[in-house]
């Protein structure tokens, strides 16, 4: 199993759909848990988990190992 900075490399020099996958089902769990926690509706909260992981995958090409 990879780690995330592993994952976030995948992403970031093959765009690997792989390797979003996984990261989303590592972490979708926490933004979910963080949004409801901060009294979000299950709407609210299904579109902050989109937009979070839509722009991770928009973003993914600047990512950087040295950043860590």
């Amino acid at each position: 199993q990879l780690s995330d900075e592993n994952l976030l490399i995948a992403l970031a020099e093959g765009g690997e759909e792989e390797a979003l996958k996984q990261f989303y089902h590592r972490h979708s769990g926490k933004v979910l848990g963080y949004c409801l926690k901060k009294g979000f509706s299950k709407e609210s909260t299904e579109e902050v988990l989109q937009i979070v992981f839509l722009q991770l995958w928009r973003k993914r090409t600047h990512y950087s190992a040295q950043y860590k």
